[in-house]
């Protein structure tokens, strides 16, 4: 049995680029607007100095109010007062949200060893462009780690809720929450970061090669992770995608050993991972 276990240390993470979308139309006045920026405050201050933070706004249309700032006791402050003065008017466009959250993650000029993440919130009353609202007392959270989900998908389906759940299903770890009481919002989003802020190793491939002629995989148990083999040199690839800290993946070698007539030492796997 090979077994992998994440860094404990939140030092091992790599670094944040999180970018909030969030939904300032008029059916997010009063509590449920009032409910966002708290819930956006207190995800400010979990953030380190390692990650970097991008908020869009979108009513009729969406506006980046910052580019992705690296977190300081300065841009903190920065950052805290854009929240503090959203106000919530106009029509719902879910869609151009979520765009320009993605042209955020796109342009970016770093990106090697980064962790990405797109957080939207949305009371899913959308009427914006042709779709039907949902339940206008439900606040619609979706934090979304970046995937390529064509955007024309955001258009096709008849309720918002199906829209949102969509998106996090067709995403990468993406996950899809329904918070009917805004008082729990802060800790829907704090379970959502810290997801992200645990992930220490992402797109965690291990490796399992034969040594010479010591050694035949016969089969690697894996559970649901997909797995690879090469047909030249009969390694296995199994990916497991991100690692979180403590987290443990174990995988089962069946190994078919060449015969001996006598105890030896023999290297009989090669065992790599990226």
């Amino acid at each position: 049995m090979l077994e992998i276990t994440g860094g404990d240390s939140s030092h091992d993470r790599p670094g944040l680029d999180l970018v909030a979308v969030l939904d300032v139309s008029g059916s997010m006045a009063g509590a449920k607007i009032a409910k966002a920026k708290t819930a956006m405050l207190f995800m400010i201050k979990k953030l380190s100095s390692i990650d970097r933070f991008s908020v869009v706004t979108f009513s009729g249309d969406a506006i980046r109010l910052c580019p992705l700032r690296q977190i300081s006791e300065n841009s903190r402050k920065e950052l805290e007062n854009l929240i503090n003065g959203l106000k919530a008017s106009g029509n719902t466009n879910i869609t151009a949200g979520l765009q320009t959250g993605l042209k955020v993650i796109n342009d970016r000029s770093l990106r090697r060893g980064r962790s990405v993440g797109i957080m939207l919130l949305s009371d899913g009353e959308q009427n914006a462009v042709v779709m039907q609202p949902s339940s206008p007392g439900t606040i619609l959270m979706a934090p979304v780690p970046f995937s390529p989900m064509p955007h024309r998908e955001l258009s096709g389906f008849a309720s918002c809720v199906l829209v949102l759940k969509a998106i996090a299903d067709n995403s990468i770890e993406g996950t899809f929450s329904e918070v009917q009481n805004t008082a729990n919002l802060s800790i829907a989003f704090s379970q959502c970061l810290a997801g992200l802020l645990t992930r220490v190793v992402e797109d965690l491939k291990l490796t399992i090669t034969r040594c010479g002629d010591e050694s035949k995989i016969q089969q690697v148990i894996a559970g649901s992770y997909p797995q690879s083999k090469n047909d030249t040199t009969g390694s296995r690839t199994v990916t497991f995608g991100s690692l979180y800290a403590k987290e443990v993946r174990k995988v089962i070698v069946d190994l078919l050993l060449s015969p001996a007539e006598q105890e030896r030492g023999a290297g009989v796997l090669e065992i790599s991972y990226s």
